[in-house]
């Protein structure tokens, strides 16, 4: 299980720097007006921002989920 965490905490890094570099490229569009480009980066964006959300709480549920299995185990149920 520890490397089902290693490898999604890895997909979460990974997202979160594509969305820096999406997020960038954005408001260089939007500064120059380059409205085209501007609605590709977001075609982009949106759906990596999707899936970086969505494992995120993946994560978030897996770590209570752990938390919740060691106090069982230490209260010996």
């Amino acid at each position: 299980m520890n490397e089902d965490i290693t490898e999604l905490q890895q997909e979460i890094e990974f997202l979160y720097d594509e969305m820096g570099y999406l997020q960038t490229e954005l408001e260089n569009a939007r500064k120059s007006g380059e409205t085209d480009e501007y609605t590709r980066f977001m075609r982009v964006y949106l759906p990596v921002q999707k899936q970086y959300l969505k494992l995120c709480a993946e994560q978030e549920k897996r770590e209570q989920e752990t938390e919740v299995d060691e106090l069982a185990a230490f209260n010996g149920a």
